[in-house]
């Protein structure tokens, strides 16, 4: 491990970013979202996306799908 290689792919992350997380569920899929910026982390945003159980799994995907795209913008 060439710790050059590392330091130089930390200097090309950017300073400030947005960062998603996922708990995926067929049921409740959760969500959070994150900044980092200055080399701390501050809550942005979270939620829960339920799809409706008596939707076939296809229908309930592309529910998530689009629910996940409405949260990333």
């Amino acid at each position: 491990r060439n710790p050059y290689s590392q330091a130089q792919k930390m200097a090309e992350i950017p300073s400030s970013r947005l960062i998603l997380g996922l708990d995926p569920g067929l049921t409740h899929t959760g969500w959070g979202i994150v900044r980092y910026e200055q080399n701390r982390l501050s809550y942005v945003a979270c939620g829960v996306i339920s799809p409706p159980a008596s939707r076939v799994l296809s229908e309930r995907l592309a529910w998530l799908s689009h629910e996940i795209s409405a949260v990333i913008g």
